[in-house]
């Protein structure tokens, strides 16, 4: 209780006990070394649990327990009342330095809205975001990263779990094709993360607490920065769009079904849907989060299927099957 060691503190009970021995005794006593008794005795006495009788040097009395707890917490409270004051000085400090604090890439903007600039900027916002949050932050995340970038994502989020902030994320399925993207998914959940995974997602975005929400200006080009929301009509919708993709995502692990016999994957079945709007190749893989080449893969293993020998035939045979 004292902050004593385990010989220091059996010197000063045994003191207590006896109402006064002498070194030698004590080393008797308690079957110690001697000069190690004599450093127990030397500690107590800078600490003032001990002292020496007036009338017998050698002759050790405990100072009474009232005494020399008060004394010891008076100094501890000493101790409190100086760090708290340099704690105060240091938040004088941080509010003088926050005032003078500019996002670099921070556009001003009216009614609930912010745009950023840059690749800082966005990593900044995110991280001043993150650490404020207290309940939940909610995300798509639609696209494929690399280890640097999710190696300094990685600490934030850490962060935040142990404060308790509940993380929820949907990424594609392709995730499971990339070993980078997938390990760091992999140990979000194992950290406490709630992941789940959907064949296409609408755009990159966070939510922190319901509260504010960062997203791209325009998701076909990340280039041209993101946008913070804080107004509650578009955080509603937002909201509701993220709930709409988590309740049909697939938990992060969990076994993929298989469907039967000419039956589509969901993901064949997104492929499908990009086409028939009209999308190249190109854009319906960046959709997906899946290179060119696995998409002109898989629609050649549909087309396969479907015993058609040309795109425009099997477009036609796809729609008479339903698939489209």
């Amino acid at each position: 209780m004292l902050g004593l060691d385990g010989l220091t503190e059996a010197v000063y009970r045994q003191l207590l006990r006896t109402a006064g021995r002498r070194t030698g005794e004590l080393v008797s006593d308690l079957g110690a070394d001697e000069a190690e008794v004599r450093e127990a005795v030397s500690r107590l006495t800078d600490m003032s649990l001990i002292r020496r009788s007036w009338e017998d040097a050698d002759l050790l009395l405990p100072i009474s327990p009232e005494v020399a707890v008060r004394a010891l917490l008076a100094d501890e409270e000493e101790q409190l009342l100086r760090q708290r004051q340099e704690l105060e000085r240091r938040r004088a400090a941080m509010a003088h330095l926050v005032s003078e604090y500019a996002t670099v890439g921070y556009v001003p903007g009216s009614h609930g809205l912010q745009r950023l600039e840059g690749i800082d900027a966005i990593r900044t916002r995110i991280e001043e975001l993150t650490c404020r949050s207290t309940t939940e932050i909610i995300s798509f995340s639609s696209g494929l990263y690399e280890p640097a970038a999710l190696e300094a994502g990685r600490a934030t989020d850490r962060a935040a779990l142990e404060r308790g902030v509940a993380l929820r994320s949907v990424y594609l399925e392709s995730i499971r094709n990339h070993p980078p993207t997938h390990e760091h998914v992999r140990w979000l959940t194992e950290s406490g993360a709630e992941i789940r995974t959907t064949p296409v997602l609408p755009l990159t975005m966070i939510i922190f607490d319901r509260e504010a929400a960062l997203l791209p200006v325009d998701p076909a080009d990340r280039e041209q920065g993101a946008l913070v929301l804080t107004g509650k009509s578009m955080l509603v919708a937002l909201l509701a769009l993220f709930e709409r993709y988590w309740d049909g995502g697939t938990p992060f692990g969990a076994p993929v079904n298989d469907p039967g016999d000419g039956e589509l994957t969901p993901s064949e079945r997104e492929l499908l849907r990009l086409l028939a709007k009209g999308m190249t190749d190109e854009v319906a893989g960046r959709h997906l989060g899946v290179s060119l080449r696995t998409v002109r893969r898989r629609i050649a293993e549909l087309a396969g299927r479907l015993d058609a020998t040309s795109r425009f035939q099997a477009g036609v045979l796809a729609g008479r099957r339903g698939w489209v």
